[in-house]
């Protein structure tokens, strides 16, 4: 192996096994097969030949091994702490180096990632954020040809260094470690966490990889020709991601909450976290935009979270607005106010009753116009504008202008449904 040089991605990516020269690279070991992962253990330990990294060690796990600072995992990770974690192929488990050796450093690592492999029943990496999941495949004849894999770096220089490389199954693992190990595409994940500015190396570093077989006349033996790994989403401090496939930027992943309060004539303000609601009578929008889709949940949350800011951009504004007011079943309308019997608050969510048609659009036009009051716009009673924020309206029969009529079938009628308000 050529040596690699400190400018180098890959120097970067394992700095402290380069700079302290001290180490661990631990493989699964099982008394049947002598390493499990071993193909993607040979590909790590070709970055660190001797004599001159005489000090990093390459070893199967085994229980009474006691872990360095820096420690290189190839192989799913709670294995190397619970050997009971989940089934494994072969006739019998591979030795972990035991739970209080190894675990709660593990554990603290895990508590603050964002995918997880499951442990029980079908086996898959779980997005915990997004709840999405990523499913091995096979070509149905028990052959795996498509897996998932994980790379995890949480660097805690001096006292703990860690990079874990797992898949669901041999195969993801592989791949994780073709990706980690790859000047290109190392090159180009640096690239993007510089982008990001500053990233904390303590907080964990995770890469999700798709690997993709190609079996060869000797089926169910990985040769590194046939396999392809490619790097799929880069997460920073499990809440942040970066879409590798698409190229779309740094993304905050987490739900979010955004509340505005308007009063009278008074522009909208936003709401501090805990802080009490206002007082009765009140009308409350509450509405979920998960599923929106990417773009336009950023738009609308940028738009939202605007209101404090000078600078104001009318074109995005216009499209949240119809994005916002586009789906009235993703809204809820509440009315709070006092009990008639004095002392009690209630809320009672509107429209009570059926949702006929013409409830649904007078919803949708109640929604409309508190958007256009939460960004300071007026409402427009013109055809163009009905036609685009409103296009399931269909007046009524009459010689009346279309303006006119969706002002006696939806304005006028507001009561018909909403006559708490």
């Amino acid at each position: 192996m050529p040596h690699i040089a400190a400018t180098d991605s890959r120097y970067g990516f394992y700095r402290s096994f380069f700079e302290t020269k001290r180490g661990q690279i631990l493989g699964l070991a099982s008394p049947a097969v002598h390493l499990r992962d071993d193909l993607a253990l040979i590909q790590i330990a070709r970055f660190f030949p001797l004599p001159e990294y005489e000090g990093i060690v390459v070893e199967a796990a085994r229980p009474t091994l006691q872990p360095a600072d820096n420690v290189i995992l190839v192989g799913s990770g709670p294995l190397f702490a619970r050997p009971d974690a989940h089934p494994v192929s072969g006739p019998e488990p591979p030795l972990g180096i035991g739970e209080k050796k190894l675990g709660d450093r593990l554990e603290r690592i895990y508590a603050g990632c964002r995918y997880r492999m499951t442990v029980t029943g079908e086996r898959f990496v779980a997005d915990e954020v997004t709840h999405g999941s990523y499913r091995p495949e096979g070509d149905g004849r028990d052959h795996l040809v498509v897996d998932y894999g994980v790379v995890r770096r949480v660097f805690r220089t001096p006292t703990e260094n860690t990079i874990v490389l797992e898949g669901v199954h041999r195969l993801g693992t592989l791949g994780a470690v073709m990706v980690a190990t790859n000047q290109h595409y190392l090159d180009v994940i640096w690239e993007r966490y510089e982008e990001f500015g500053g990233f904390d190396e303590a907080l964990p570093l995770e890469i999700l990889v798709r690997s993709a077989y190609e079996p060869g006349p000797e089926r169910g033996l990985y040769v590194l020709g046939g396999v392809k790994a490619v790097p799929l989403v880069l997460v920073y401090n499990r809440r942040w991601s970066y879409d590798m496939v698409s190229g779309r930027g740094w993304t905050d992943d987490l739900p979010w909450d955004v509340q505005l309060r308007i009063e009278r004539q008074n522009p909208p303000v936003p709401v501090p976290a805990g802080e009490e609601p206002a007082s009765v009578p009140r009308l409350e929008v509450q509405g979920e935009l998960r599923g929106l889709g990417a773009d336009l949940e950023r738009l609308c949350r940028a738009v939202l979270e605007r209101r404090a800011e000078a600078e104001r951009k009318d074109e995005e504004e216009s499209r949240a607005l119809r994005a916002l007011t586009a789906e009235p079943d993703r809204f809820r309308i509440v009315l709070v106010e006092e009990s008639p019997w004095g002392g009690a608050v209630r809320a009672v969510e509107l429209p009570e009753g059926h949702p006929t048609p013409i409830r649904r659009i007078r919803k949708h036009f109640l929604l409309h116009l508190v958007f256009c009051r939460a960004l300071e716009r007026g409402f427009r009673r013109d055809r163009d504008t009905l036609r685009l924020h409103f296009p399931d309206f269909v007046p009524s029969t009459s010689t009346k202008s279309e303006e006119l009529r969706f002002s006696a079938d939806v304005a006028g009628k507001m009561r018909e449904g909403f006559e708490r308000l």
